[in-house]
């Protein structure tokens, strides 16, 4: 935990410092983190017991100064999601307004579990303050989502204008095979602009195109073409859980597509 806190720390200083969100740890090791920080620490702290605790969450972090608590992530479970979803959103009554919750889905290929995921989804859709949030890697190759599960995942956030998040295994910008694992990866900049391409009234086959789109000179010059599309895209798809910083910043200065200044 105290490596993790001051890598960021370096990270939020540094020239891509504005790229970078708040540190996301479990809220057990928020006590590690605040003894090594430096200065006060902007945080969005994992929840992993549910929606019945996020008021006690909330209230013990934001007691410390040191804290700045951006959000909360909680995952669904169980064989109701959209009970347990509508249980979070009663949850937020009493929460600020300002404080966004992530809440992740699991991943499913079943059509009759994803009839489930929908009905959650509906539920999440009323409250404003929530993020859905999906997962896209992990450890083996069946935790990683193929493009059409994830097209699939996207439309159905803008469909009831659901603003969302990914998590694992987005380390680059380009869709790519990872050279240890030999996993297919997606790449964040293809996420970018297969939710554009959904905006414009794309199909998700045409979404699901596009996410498999390996060649990143393809995908520069679409994302140069409409930079209004992508600042669209950008409100739907908020951000990515990553592992690593320095891969997805060296990516993008690779690429052409980011700049040294903060808001370029």
């Amino acid at each position: 935990v105290a490596a993790a806190v001051a890598a960021h720390e370096g990270y939020r200083a540094a020239s891509y410092g504005h790229v970078v969100g708040p540190l996301v740890l479990p809220v057990d090791a928020v006590g590690k983190a605040l003894d090594a920080a430096r200065a006060p620490l902007d945080l969005i702290a994992i929840e992993p017991t549910g929606a019945g605790s996020l008021r006690s969450v909330h209230d013990r972090l934001t007691a410390d100064s040191r804290v700045s608590l951006h959000g909360l992530e909680l995952r669904l479970a169980g064989d109701d999601l959209a009970a347990n979803a509508a249980r979070v959103v009663v949850a937020l009554i009493d929460l600020p307004d300002q404080l966004r919750i992530a809440v992740e889905l699991p991943r499913s290929t079943d059509v009759a579990a994803a009839a489930g995921h929908l009905r959650a989804l509906d539920e999440l859709a009323a409250e404003e303050r929530v993020v859905a949030k999906y997962r896209t890697g992990g450890e083996t190759a069946e935790a990683f989502p193929d493009a059409t599960e994830l097209a699939a995942f996207i439309d159905a956030c803008l469909d009831r204008e659901l603003p969302f998040k990914l998590t694992a295994g987005l380390h680059c910008a380009v869709r790519y095979d990872d050279s240890g694992t030999g996993f297919a990866c997606h790449g964040f900049l293809n996420v970018v602009l297969a939710t554009c391409t959904l905006l414009d009234g794309g199909s998700r086959a045409d979404a699901a195109r596009v996410l498999d789109e390996r060649d990143g000179s393809v995908l520069v010059d679409v994302a140069r073409t409409n930079p209004d599309a992508l600042v669209r895209a950008r409100r739907a798809f908020r951000s990515i859980g990553s592992c690593s910083v320095l891969e997805p910043v060296a990516d993008l200065h690779r690429l052409g597509l980011l700049s040294n200044a903060a808001g370029a």
